[in-house]
C-alpha cells in the first residue's frame, strides 16, 4: 500500500478528520498540518507531482495526532548490527526482522519459508586403484645396473594432512608397470547447492566449538616411489590446463599415460596440477579413455573436445586419466552415507564390510 492510502485508512478507522491534501506539498490530518515535497523523479528523469512525500510525513509523526494518535512501528520491528570479531566496532551489514500480521477472516498465507542452514549430506567415495604404467624408472639395480622402482600411490580428497592413504608397494618395478587392486575409502560431508567438501573441527584444544570449512570437492592422486633409506621419490605429476610443455618426452621420460578405472558419481574433472599431483574436480572432469592408447595428454589440457562428467550424476566411471610420465588406472565410486551401514567396502584390499590390511 501506498502511503497515502495507509494515512486515509487510519483516519478512517480512527474517525479523524481528514487527510485533506491540497494546495501541493501540504496535507492536514484533523487539527495538524504537515507540509513537505510535491515533487517526485521518475524513471527518466521527468518530474511530477505526488502527495506520498506528505502522506509518509503524516504517518512518522501519527503519533501527535489527537485521541487516536501512537507511534507507528516501521516495517522491520529489530535491527541488530552484524559485527566480525576481527573487526570490533565496525558493521559488517545489518539485520532486520519483521513481522506480517494477516486478517483472520482472510485465507491462510502460504507455508513460511525455511531459511535455516543447509546441512551437508554424508558421502563416500570410492576408488580403486588398479595399475600404473610407464612410470619412470629411478633406481639403478646394483648388480645389474637396470632401471627399476618400487611404486605405490597416494591418494587424498579433504587434504594431505586429513585423510591421506597409500596403496601397497609394486616392488622392482622394471617396465614401469604397478599392480595394485587396491581400494580408497574417502568419507566427507558435501554441500552440493555450493559443490563444496564442509570439514568441521576445532582450531585448538581450547576452542569450545567447531570451526566450519569448505573446501571444493577434489581427488588427488600422485605416484611414488619407496625407499628404504632415504625419504620417499616423488614419481608422478599431473598434467592441467597451464602446464602444456611439461609432459611426455620433453622431460626426458617416456610418454604419459593414462589408467583404465571406473569412477563413482562423477563430473567432469578438471585435470589440474599442484605441485606434482593431479586433481580432478568431482563435479567437472574429463570422461575417461577406453584405452591407453586413446589416451593423451590434450585430455587435460582443453586441447581436445572431452565429455565432462560429475561423480555426483553419474555415479561410476571407468577410463584412463593422463599423468605426467605415468599412467594410472583408477576407480571411482560414490555412495551415500546411508547405504554404507548396509555393508559398506573393505580398504586396501579387503572385501565388504571389511577393513583392508
Amino acid at each position: 500500500m501506498k502511503p497515502s492510502q495507509i494515512l486515509t485508512r487510519l483516519c478512517k478507522e480512527g474517525k479523524v478528520d481528514g487527510p485533506h491534501f491540497g494546495p501541493p506539498g501540504r496535507v492536514k490530518v484533523s487539527n495538524r498540518v504537515f507540509t513537505g515535497p510535491s515533487e517526485i523523479e521518475d524513471e527518466n528523469g521527468q518530474r511530477k507531482p505526488t502527495e506520498e512525500h506528505v502522506a509518509l510525513l503524516a504517518l512518522r509523526h501519527w503519533e501527535d495526532i489527537p485521541r487516536v494518535g501512537c507511534r507507528l512501528v516501521p516495517e522491520h520491528v529489530e535491527t541488530r548490527p552484524l559485527l566480525n570479531p576481527d573487526k570490533p566496532g565496525i558493521e559488517q551489514g545489518r539485520l532486520e526482522l519483521w513481522v506480517d500480521m494477516f486478517p483472520m477472516d482472510m485465507p491462510a498465507p502460504g507455508t513460511p519459508l525455511d531459511i535455516s542452514p543447509r546441512k551437508p549430506k554424508k558421502y563416500e567415495l570410492r576408488v580403486i586403484v588398479w595399475n600404473t604404467d610407464e612410470v619412470v624408472l629411478e633406481d639403478d639395480d646394483f648388480f645389474t645396473g637396470e632401471k627399476s622402482s618400487d611404486i605405490f600411490v597416494r591418494g587424498w580428497v579433504r587434504g594431505p594432512l586429513e585423510d591421506k592413504q597409500d596403496t601397497d608397494v609394486h616392488y622392482h618395478s622394471l617396465t614401469g608397470e604397478g599392480n595394485f587392486n587396491w581400494r580408497y575409502l574417502f568419507p566427507f560431508d558435501y554441500l552440493a547447492a555450493e559443490e563444496k567438501i564442509v570439514i568441521s573441527r576445532k582450531e585448538s584444544m581450547f576452542s569450545w566449538d567447531e570451526t566450519q570449512y569448505k573446501i571444493p570437492a577434489r581427488l588427488t592422486l600422485q605416484i611414488w616411489d619407496a625407499d628404504h633409506f632415504s625419504a620417499d621419490d616423488f614419481l608422478g605429476a599431473g598434467l592441467g590446463p597451464g602446464d602444456r610443455g611439461r609432459g611426455g618426452r620433453g622431460w626426458g621420460s617416456p610418454p604419459p599415460q593414462v589408467g583404465d578405472g571406473s569412477m563413482g558419481p562423477a563430473g567432469r574433472a578438471d585435470a589440474e596440477v599442484a605441485a606434482g599431483a593431479i586433481e580432478l574436480d568431482l563435479n567437472r572432469f574429463p570422461r575417461g579413455a577406453k584405452t591407453a592408447k586413446q589416451c593423451t595428454m590434450e585430455m587435460a589440457t582443453g586441447d581436445v573436445d572431452v565429455p565432462l562428467v560429475s561423480i555426483f550424476k553419474q555415479k561410476r566411471v571407468k577410463g584412463w586419466w593422463p599423468l605426467l610420465a605415468r599412467n594410472e588406472n583408477d576407480e571411482f565410486e560414490l555412495t551415500v552415507g546411508t547405504l554404507l551401514s548396509r555393508g559398506g567396502t573393505g580398504l586396501g584390499r579387503g572385501g565388504a564390510g571389511g577393513g583392508g590390511r
